[in-house]
């Protein structure tokens, strides 16, 4: 049987040890996200935990250590004790496309750790200039068609969750446009508004400003649900795109960590996600709240693996 997530040994483990979840925390819990300060990663993570601390006698403190697209970070909880005192933000990017992106890494995301569960999903839109001729999907796949190569489209970056949603667009679509990465959303959007590029993909909640303003037309989100930040917005699905490209939140430890204490982790974020302001907040930095226990986490990450390959290989953004 494949390995993934060292799943048999740690569903054998879950009984053995009661006595670690009823002594956790001892200390100070750190959970690492390999991001930028202030970002949506970040904030999101910082309201997750706003949530899971009123249930715990210490802190949760968060540090980040962002770096070669959350590799730094992720390497660094995959070395850690696994005793539960740090834990890691995974998302789409540092724990399932970059084994894809990079030749090698300094850790391996299935031997290394485990997910404990998912707490949010985000997803990207496609976005275009106000004076496009496009006004819909189906316009703008007519487009694209009738002049390949012609148009450009600006993502936040090189392998990132927006540049390959629309990698799969292309793919699936037999559409071809050309991508001009900028070093993150706030330059790929300002290129559309100066006129350096006419069409985008980002996270919803970095285009949201632009859309509202008017200087943006949004065309449609990539996730299967409409977002709450831009709910008039149509999904592919909607448009008649069968397909799904969104990034989970979740938290990761260290693969050896006793499984109650990823039990009990996994209840207290299920516990905040119940609470309504933690749902609100979420919401209004543009992530979707979603838990998933370990194993339908652990399920998810495994089913979208494929997608995320296929992407990386057509995208022609490998070995990094």
């Amino acid at each position: 049987m494949p390995r993934f997530f060292a799943a048999a040994a740690f569903a054998a483990g879950i009984l053995a040890c009661p006595a670690a979840a009823q002594d956790y925390p001892k200390r100070a819990v750190k959970v690492v996200v390999p991001f930028p300060a202030g970002g949506a990663m970040d904030v999101a993570t910082r309201i997750l935990v706003s949530g899971i601390e009123p249930s715990f006698t210490v802190p949760f403190i968060i540090e980040n250590r962002p770096g070669a697209s959350g590799n730094i970070g992720t390497v660094q909880v995959a070395q850690s004790p696994a005793d539960g005192h740090t834990l890691l933000l995974g998302i789409a990017a540092n724990t399932s496309i970059n084994r894809f992106l990079y030749k090698s890494l300094p850790f391996d995301v299935d031997r290394d750790l485990v997910p404990v569960a998912q707490f949010g999903s985000s997803t990207n839109i496609i976005y275009v200039a106000k004076s496009f001729p496009a006004r819909d999907f189906a316009a703008l796949l007519r487009h694209l068609k009738a002049g390949p190569g012609k148009e450009n489209y600006v993502t936040p970056g090189v392998g990132t969750t927006p540049h390959l949603a629309m990698e799969l667009i292309k793919m699936r679509t037999k559409s071809y446009v050309v991508h001009v990465p900028f070093g993150g959303s706030t330059a790929a959007i300002s290129a559309v508004f100066g006129g350096e590029a006419s069409i985008g993909i980002d996270a919803v909640i970095a285009a949201a400003p632009g859309i509202r303003s008017g200087r943006l037309r949004a065309i449609a989100v990539t996730g299967t649900e409409r977002s709450s930040v831009l709910p008039d917005v149509p999904t592919l699905r909607e448009v008649g795109l069968d397909i799904d490209v969104s990034t989970y939140l979740g938290i990761f430890a260290p693969a050896k960590i006793p499984p109650a204490i990823v039990e009990k982790l996994g209840k207290e974020i299920e516990h905040a996600l119940r609470k309504e302001e933690v749902g609100a907040k979420l919401r209004r930095v543009g992530i979707e709240p979603l838990y998933g226990s370990r194993q339908q986490f652990a399920e998810r990450i495994r089913n979208e693996l494929p997608m995320w390959q296929q992407a990386v290989s057509y995208s022609g953004a490998s070995n990094f």
